[in-house]
């Protein structure tokens, strides 16, 4: 994985993060509109923890294990899904699924619009 995010015009989330793994997650349950390049123009409330314990590698083969908590920990959960085979729309719930149908059809005929190729 690889983050370089903007999160504030003060503050920049970057970093590389080979084989990362969630080893826990704490604090509070919370719900936030996420959306993903895989999924254009859909968003979906996803439940996620507000705190996590995370081990990897950076690009210099070294281990890490730290805690990130707020908005990195949210990316990274989203990120870590990827890896693991985990989509957003796999969090969504039923009826978020269902105010999203004609969007997700449009991605799975490959009908989408985006800036970049659907394969």
């Amino acid at each position: 994985i690889v983050i370089d995010e903007m999160l504030t015009p003060q503050e920049h989330f970057r970093g590389v993060f080979i084989n990362a793994k969630i080893l826990d997650t704490f604090g509070d349950d919370v719900y936030v509109n996420e959306g993903c390049l895989s999924f254009p123009d859909i968003s979906g409330v996803i439940k996620r923890k507000d705190s996590i314990y995370v081990e990897w590698y950076d690009e210099h083969k070294t281990y890490h294990k730290s805690v990130f908590h707020g908005i990195r920990a949210r990316i990274l959960q989203h990120e870590i899904d990827h890896t693991n085979g985990v989509l957003m729309i796999d969090r969504m719930s039923y009826r978020e699924k269902i105010k999203q149908f004609s969007q997700l059809e449009n991605i799975r005929k490959k009908k989408a619009l985006t800036i970049y190729p659907i394969a």
